[in-house]
């Protein structure tokens, strides 16, 4: 969970008393050659996400996003359910939830 990934120093150099955390889950994203899961976070400022190491309780950061560069959209290809594109001003990708209500959720 989360308390695992903030003993990380790359978060230390990123955690403000602003932010605010809103919402964690696990989405899909969608690569190349495989589909790969990730645990994202949601806060008030950014969203980051992370692999989730072998052991299950620690992660591996992969990336944070500001949020003021970044914008959530409905995933229109037909091939694909519950996705949606994150589209950030360094990296876009999309991303597979596992309901469609949890698609809307992240999206909001």
């Amino acid at each position: 969970s989360f308390v695992s990934l903030v003993s990380d120093p790359i978060v230390h150099r990123i955690a403000t008393m602003e932010r605010v955390f809103l919402r964690e889950g696990q989405l899909t994203k969608v690569c190349r050659k495989q589909h790969k899961p990730f645990t994202f976070w949601l806060f008030s400022d950014c969203l980051m996400y992370a692999t989730a190491l072998p052991s299950g309780v620690k992660f591996k950061f992969n990336r944070s996003m500001e949020l003021r560069s970044v914008t959530a959209v409905a995933h229109t290809a037909t091939s694909v359910s519950n996705a949606f594109d994150i589209l950030g001003a360094e990296k876009s990708f999309v991303v597979i939830a596992k309901s469609a209500e949890d698609c809307e959720q992240w999206i909001e």
